[in-house]
């Protein structure tokens, strides 16, 4: 099981247990792991992947935004940006 999902299991159910805040989940939901685990639902449910790929120079306004290429059976789709 991937980690991703180990730690939303844990969290969720603690969360009703104990009453803890979203301000304590966040650690574990960070961009890299929420986009692996919705990565691993797509490839899942539908066969479709996100990779993350090197924009071309001046592309991306912010070094922070990351370019998500969107395939589905090895066909380019679109492409996702997000921050």
């Amino acid at each position: 099981m991937n980690t991703f999902w180990i730690h939303l299991k844990k969290l969720t159910f603690e969360n009703f247990r104990y009453n803890i805040s979203g301000e304590e989940f966040s650690p574990y939901f960070s961009l890299g792991n929420c986009m692996e685990g919705l990565n691993i639902v797509l490839k899942s449910l539908y066969d479709v992947t996100l990779q993350n790929v090197e924009p071309q120079n001046g592309e991306l306004w912010s070094d922070e935004v990351y370019k998500l290429v969107h395939s589905f059976s090895s066909i380019l789709c679109s492409t996702i940006l997000c921050i």
